[in-house]
């Protein structure tokens, strides 16, 4: 349903910041540009009445919640049993999680901002650091390339035209600016995320790949329509850049603790007033979060559904589950995923009957991008 592991960070030599599994190692064949990496500052204490509505809609949730089942949420949820604990108590607990997630295990399991994480980067070299950002700027090229603002280089052809990657990151950020149509911006609310610094706010490694998932889903709504479903959102990045691309019917299911992630953070980037939680009334334009539950029960159709790095880590039951729901009420599926957990989002029998395009996932090794359609399309 969400992000199980934590973002990769190159490895650096001796340091906390070591090599982990399934590390994805950006290509070494960009020039880096000129990258200075920076922690952004602290932020601006959460909304009141956002609080409490995420406080509502928690406890809601709690009452037909049935849990992880046999997955790895299993083990990662009693690090939350502190933030579970701050969202029943009616004290002051939970608006200092909100405000400073770096502090705590909130964002743990789908985010790299949590207090261990925080620590670690804290007390990095200044060259591990630098590392990281470099591998950050790599990413961003590796973007434009993916949406076609930058050519691929050609290995058979050394010699021929090629477009030399820009000498800072502001120059490659304006060709996203025209890519997208709008001004690519980095929403911080949060203090202690690290990252490349720039004039639109301090890149992270989920928010390049954010970027390319809501691209992918301008494209695929144009062909087949608006309503988008996002089945584990991590922190709700793509949720926010989708919103103001103006793709605004758009719902996202997940495990309550997400939840609160979500709705806090896209509460503080957009305005509480661009989001609805569960047990709140819908409203025409905004992005609705609810849980797994909600989606169990509903009739509802979409158009577009996208999961990305969860689906083959939650349990099998539950997967079969959500493949069933969008063999029969979505138009199509994207699926990035990683395929050396016990299955592949392609061996669910949910999706057999669902044409398939399949290839490599632009954004890092080692995972797979699938489109499902459902044809002839639905009625």
């Amino acid at each position: 349903m969400t992000r199980r592991d934590q973002d990769p960070v190159p490895a650096a030599q001796g340091g906390v910041l070591a090599a982990q599994s399934g590390v994805h190692q950006p290509r070494s064949d960009h020039p880096v540009p000129h990258v200075v990496g920076a922690f952004t500052p602290p932020g601006q204490p959460p909304d009141p009445v956002l609080v409490r509505r995420i406080r509502q809609a928690y406890r809601a949730a709690q009452g037909t919640w049935r849990g992880p089942g046999e997955s790895l949420w299993a083990a990662i949820g009693a690090r939350h049993r502190a933030i579970h604990d701050a969202l029943l108590a009616d004290d002051g607990s939970l608006d200092t999680i909100l405000r400073d997630p770096g502090r705590s295990d909130l964002l743990y399991g789908f985010h790299s901002l949590f207090a261990s994480r925080t620590d670690e980067l804290r007390a990095a070299s200044d060259g591990q650091r630098q590392a990281v950002v470099e591998a950050l700027a790599r990413e961003m090229l590796r973007l434009c390339e993916a949406l076609g603002v930058r050519p691929l280089g050609d290995p058979e052809a050394p010699a021929g035209p090629a477009d030399v990657p820009p000498a800072d990151l502001e120059a490659v950020l304006s060709r996203l600016d025209d890519a997208f149509g709008i001004r690519v911006e980095f929403p911080n609310p949060y203090p202690d995320e690290f990252g490349v610094m720039t004039s639109r706010g301090i890149i992270s490694y989920r928010a390049v790949h954010a970027l390319y998932q809501t691209f992918r889903m301008r494209q695929l709504t144009r062909a087949h329509g608006p309503r988008i479903l996002e089945i584990g959102a991590g922190l709700g990045r793509t949720a926010y850049y989708a919103y103001r691309l103006g793709l605004r019917d758009y719902t996202i299911v997940d495990l309550p603790m997400a939840n609160v992630a979500q709705a806090s953070f896209l509460g503080q980037t957009l305005g509480a007033t661009a989001i609805t939680l569960s047990a709140e009334a819908p409203n025409a334009g905004r992005i609705r979060i609810l849980t797994p539950e909600w989606l169990r029960q509903s009739e509802e159709a979409f158009d577009v559904v996208l999961n990305v790095d969860s689906m083959t880590e939650m349990d099998r039951g539950f997967a079969e589950e959500y493949a069933s729901y969008i063999q029969a009420r979505a138009t199509c599926f994207v699926s990035i995923n990683r395929e050396t957990n016990p299955f592949r989002v392609c061996e669910l029998a949910g999706l057999g009957q669902m044409f398939v395009q399949r290839f490599p996932y632009w954004m890092r090794d080692g995972y797979a991008e699938e489109i499902y359609l459902n044809l002839p399309r639905r009625g």
